[in-house]
């Protein structure tokens, strides 16, 4: 008999269940302000994260609360955003939502925001967009 139980997990990487977060997503009907844009997309990541029974820190991905969120004024519009390991969600005024990639190889870009609010889209890659109910994206 052995101590240790090294049978395969049920769980999906972490990569199969953020695609099924971008899908669930990507099927809800469009929200009107950020408020609730941050709100479905915590249910979202909650909803997949517990069907699959993910816990611990290292393990569970998590979306925060609008108001653990950062805002900021980019260009003519006001912007909400979380910087995360390895991306940014981005909240518009209007209820859209976009996931931007962080450049792993550039050590900085996870403080684009921080230290330079211009136009931080065009130094990630786009993972994920959904317009607002006005049908308009986050810098649109």
């Amino acid at each position: 008999m052995s101590l240790f139980n090294f049978e395969k997990s049920n769980t999906p990487h972490k990569g199969e269940r953020l695609g099924e977060i971008l899908k669930n997503l990507n099927d809800m009907p469009p929200t009107s302000n950020a408020e609730q844009a941050s709100q479905k997309v915590t249910e979202v990541f909650n909803n997949v994260e517990s069907k699959y029974g993910v816990t611990g820190d290292r393990n569970r991905m998590e979306a925060y609360p609008l108001d653990e969120c950062n805002k900021a004024n980019i260009g003519d519009r006001e912007v909400y955003y979380r910087n995360y390991d390895k991306h940014t969600i981005f909240y518009g005024e209007n209820g859209a939502i976009e996931v931007r990639e962080l450049d792993q190889e550039n050590p900085l870009n996870g403080k684009i925001l921080r230290e330079d609010p211009s136009f931080p889209q065009e130094k990630m890659n786009l993972t994920f967009e959904k317009p607002g109910s006005d049908g308009k994206k986050v810098w649109e």
